[in-house]
């Protein structure tokens, strides 16, 4: 009842009874109507009470759809700072939500996406529309993440305006839509490289793939081709008559036939085609399609048959090649002389009538004739089938097509072996044969045919025993290959050799003889035989002599040896003691000759050394010395250079330079150009010394000379003897250092565009008890060459593991990466895979917080074995950055191969940043390439703001350099995180 409901009824009530009973039922009344009142009140607070509790229910279920939705949620300032982030979001950035709260979104866009990034956020503030785009985020250590970005800007009354975004994981299809695209680039880049034209028809005959030759052929693109009928690609005449082998490819037959087709530039071509059937448990799906354009094989066929009915009436052999080489058709006449069937020819190589008497030198002539497409006409001793020897008269001419093409070789061949055995009786019979001295009679090949009774008195070999064979049945071994060389290099050139040789009897003594040969040749200059005439000279002073040379000369070269020139050098000192005049003695050593030896072999190599001591000989002056260390390595001795040191010094050198000038003049080794550069070391002395002092000096002048680059020239000093003496005590203080202790690692940060450090690269430093802190200049590289760089580099791995271990325990370094460097050296061990593993393992370090660093040399030294290695490293979950690129010269193809995260733009290309254009140009491919390759790229030895500036707006947004910070010790890398997280708290 309402308050006027009841005070109608009071009222009523009063005008019926007296006064007093009046007022008391008001009263009454009154407390009716104030209980009433309470009542009313006690239930609009429950409701309300009710209605609080739904509101907090429904807020409650609000912010957990919020927290725990499938898409993440934020929302961004107009700065682009996150202000607010659910949890599916911090998964998507792969961090937690205090280290993302009041930071840029851009910094966890992933490189590549950065710019899309920016051009998006800035059409979002000016716009009232929702927007989407799709973006790649990085996260720290895992592949990154490619998500959908619905966003949309709210303004609030009185409040700064927001962006509220939305994002959807779209990984798997992203990386699907990639996968697809490399497997259909796959297919195409397989298909492209298949001779001929391909492509799949459907069971419907709908086209769905054709490679290039195939849309050359048809003259169309690929967007045209694919889905089009086969009817209306062939038209109607060709289809019918395709048709059948069409239906049975598509029974799941296959099929191959011959047609004629008109390309769409109205060319008649004849193909050649197949159709194979793509069956898939017993249903055929369609079938691939393979033609081939055998056009010229046809020509080439009819023109054969053409040519066959020809050869067949010629008397004379008739071989014909092709281009390659392989015998193609031969006629009877060929085969009646050489014995062979024609099935056993066809498809060889003319080499097989080659034999082991054949000159090399006429087999030499034949093809240089035929690399070059000329004419060769001449006789050559060829073998039938049975192995007898016939002489065959050689013709063999070129044939070119209409565009000057070498199509085909056609050889014409005789046989004249009794004309050759006729002249050569008579040419023998001329020849005086009954001298008392031994003779011998030789082929050009220096194979015996005849030998008179002398020659087996003083050989004692019969006739029997050594017809059939070359003369090297008698040889001493005395004398090196290259006596013979310049002995049958006269026999060519003049017809005539005389000399004295050393040789073995049958019994085994060796004998001293004078041999003189003779070259009988024909009218027309050719050689026929050598007939060879010689005496017994030995005696006991011939003996000492060779001893004597033996002993004090090399073999190779005929140079003095090192004992003749420690003789030759005391005699020059104790001289130069006597006159006061000035001395100097030369080290040289051939610079890559072991390159040489590898590639062509020893045999090259020696004709080098003896080349080189030729010139070597006939540069100096008929006073010095020049001699032969071993190997190759040579020694000058120049003598009497004057009184005054310094005109000697220049008198030295000049002599000094004219050496290497004159080797660095091409070589001519078998047909082969040859460039050989040389370096010196020059040692002087105008005093008695001793022998071994010189050669000291001279060794280390050769040891800086190479270090300078080699072909190059350097003279002792003391300095030099001071410099390696401090080397060898730094030698020997360095692997103390290593035992003692004494090597520190230096932390240089690395930073992102808001000087967040992101990680931070190892450096190595040495602390020596005396000399301080010693650079990494003057140690690093001596541990490089003696191989203490391997435990070294072993302990900066195990150091920087041991302290991530140490790390993952502090909130602020848990995730701080540490770079190290690799040495070529230590990467290059067989076992460096498992020394990873290892320290790992050992230390339980996670392995995404460790980062090595390569240098572009050391990888592209050996691509294949270090792709392999970084595989297996890689899939440890370590990463990888090449440091110093842009310095070497890597192949693209290579880089694109090479499973690396991060690439480091050198700092002698940033130092001159902006303001070099080219330094600039390099600056911005490599970090294209890096974007273009999903690589991170950061930049090392930022020194300036200005540098910094051009580097970010180019899209590389991570650096290093003393803009930042140099590098750090341990203690003191702590308080700069420390600071660094103070100022970034206080920004937030």
């Amino acid at each position: 009842m309402s308050s006027l409901q009841l005070r109608a009824a009071a009222e009523e009530r009063f005008a019926g009874s007296t006064q007093k009973e009046s007022l008391d039922f008001a009263a009454d009344e009154l407390m009716y109507e104030l209980q009433m009142r309470r009542i009313e009140l006690e239930l609009q607070n429950e409701s309300l009470r009710e209605l609080q509790h739904e509101l907090e229910e429904s807020r409650n279920r609000y912010r957990d759809l919020y927290e725990f939705a499938p898409v993440g949620y934020l929302t961004l300032s107009e700065a682009g700072l996150i202000v607010d982030i659910n949890l599916k979001g911090e998964s998507l950035l792969g961090r937690t939500r205090s280290r993302l709260l009041q930071h840029a979104f851009a910094r966890f866009v992933a490189p590549t996406d950065t710019g899309r990034w920016h051009t998006y956020f800035n059409e979002l503030l000016h716009t009232d529309e929702r927007l989407e785009c799709e973006l790649a985020l990085r996260r720290k250590a895992d592949s990154p993440v490619f998500v959908r970005v619905d966003s949309l800007r709210l303004e609030q009354h009185g409040r700064p305006t927001v962006l509220r975004v939305v994002m959807t994981d779209i990984s798997e299809r992203k990386r699907a839509e990639l996968a697809r695209e490399k497997s259909e680039l796959f297919v195409r880049t397989i298909a492209n490289s298949i001779p001929g034209l391909v492509a799949y028809w459907t069971s419907a005959l709908r086209c769905t793939f054709a490679n290039d030759g195939y849309l050359s052929w048809f003259g169309r693109s690929k967007e045209q081709m694919i889905g089009v009928h086969m009817a209306d690609l062939l038209g109607a005449e060709l289809f019918r008559k395709n048709e059948a082998y069409i239906q049975a490819a598509l029974r799941g037959e296959d099929q191959q036939f011959e047609r004629m087709l008109v390309k769409t530039n109205g060319e008649t071509r004849c193909a050649w085609a197949q159709y194979i059937p793509h069956v898939v448990d017993g249903e055929v799906l369609g079938f691939f399609v393979l033609v081939t354009d055998i056009t010229a094989v046809k020509r080439d066929q009819e023109q054969l048959r053409v040519s066959d009915v020809a050869l067949k009436a010629v008397s004379q052999g008739v071989i014909i090649t092709g281009a390659d080489r392989l015998i193609v058709t031969v006629n009877d006449a060929f085969l009646s002389i050489t014995g062979y069937a024609a099935a056993e020819v066809f498809g060889q190589s003319c080499r097989f009538l080659q034999g082991p008497l054949t000159s090399e030198q006429t087999v030499t002539a034949i093809r240089l004739a035929l690399q070059n497409g000329e004419k060769f006409s001449g006789e050559i001793l060829n073998y039938r089938k049975d192995g007898s020897a016939f002489w065959n008269d050689l013709s063999i001419s070129p044939v070119f097509d209409e565009h000057g093409k070498l199509t085909h070789f056609i050889g014409i061949t005789r046989d004249v072996t009794e004309r050759k055995i006729a002249a050569d009786e008579l040419l023998i019979a001329a020849a005086a044969f009954a001298s008392q001295n031994g003779m011998v009679i030789t082929d050009p090949n220096g194979v015996i045919l005849r030998v008179n009774p002398a020659f087996t008195r003083l050989t004692g070999y019969s006739p029997e025993e050594v017809i059939g064979k070359t003369m090297s049945i008698l040889n001493s071994g005395r004398q090196d290959r290259e006596f013979f060389q310049r002995m049958w290099g006269q026999l060519r050139e003049k017809g005539f050799w005389k000399g004295e040789i050393w040789n073995r009897r049958k019994n085994g003594h060796i004998y001293a003889e004078l041999l003189s040969i003779t070259a009988v040749t024909t009218p027309d200059r050719g050689t026929t035989h050598f007939v060879g005439s010689f005496s017994d000279i030995t005696d006991d002073r011939e003996a000492v002599a060779e001893i004597h040379r033996l002993a004090y000369y090399d073999a190779l070269t005929r140079l003095p040896n090192r004992r003749l020139l420690q003789d030759r050098l005391a005699q020059a000192v104790a001289a130069t003691a006597r006159s006061g005049h000035c001395g100097a003695i030369c080290f040289i050593d051939l610079d890559n000759f072991k390159a040489l030896n590898d590639t062509r072999g020893h045999d090259v190599g020696d004709l080098l050394l003896v080349e080189v001591a030729q010139r070597l000989r006939a540069t100096v002056r008929e006073s010095d010395t020049v001699a032969r260390q071993g190997g190759d390595e040579f020694v000058v001795l120049l003598e009497d250079l004057g009184a005054d040191s310094g005109e000697a010094l220049v008198l030295a050198r000049l002599l000094a330079e004219k050496l290497r000038e004159s080797i660095g003049r091409p070589f001519l080794l078998q047909g082969y150009e040859y460039h050989c550069g040389i370096s010196i070391g020059v040692g002087m002395f105008h005093e008695r010394d001793t022998a071994e002092n010189l050669f000291k000096h001279a060794d280390l002048a050769l040891y800086h000379a190479k270090r300078l680059g080699r072909n190059t020239l350097c003279f002792f000093d003391p300095s030099m003897q001071a410099a390696l003496d401090l080397r060898s005590t730094l030698e020997t203080e360095l692997r103390q250092a290593l035992k003692g202790g004494q090597l520190r690692l230096f932390f240089q940060p690395q930073v992102d565009v808001a000087r967040q450090v992101i990680g931070v690269e190892a450096l190595l430093r040495w602390q020596h008890p005396q000399r301080g802190l010693v650079p990494p200049g003057d140690f690093i590289p001596l541990a490089e060459e003696n191989g203490l760089i391997l435990p070294i580099g072993l302990w900066v791995l195990d150091s920087a593991c041991a302290l991530l271990k140490a790390w993952q325990k502090d909130p602020l370094l848990r995730d701080l990466p540490i770079a190290v460097n690799v040495s070529a050296r230590q990467f290059r061990q067989p076992d460096f895979v498992a020394q990873v593993q290892h320290i790992l393992e050992t230390h339980a370090t996670h392995p995404g917080r460790l980062k090595l660093e390569l240098t572009e040399s050391l990888v592209l030294e050996d691509v294949e074995d270090s792709i392999a290695k970084m595989a297996s490293i890689k899939a440890l979950g370590v990463r990888f950055a090449m440091d110093d690129f842009g310095t070497g010269y890597s192949s693209l193809s290579y880089l694109a191969t090479l499973p690396l995260d991060q690439l480091k733009i050198d700092q002698s290309f940033v130092r001159n940043l902006p303001g070099k254009k080219n330094d600039e140009t390099i600056a911005r491919t490599i970090i294209t390439m890096a974007q273009g390759l999903a690589m991170e790229v950061i930049a090392e030895g930022v020194e300036t703001e200005v540098q910094r500036t051009f580097l970010e707006a180019h899209g590389c947004v991570t650096y290093q350099g003393y803009l930042f910070s140099p590098p750090l010790p341990l203690e003191a890398l702590y308080e700069f995180l420390r600071r660094s997280n103070a100022v970034a708290g206080q920004g937030r």
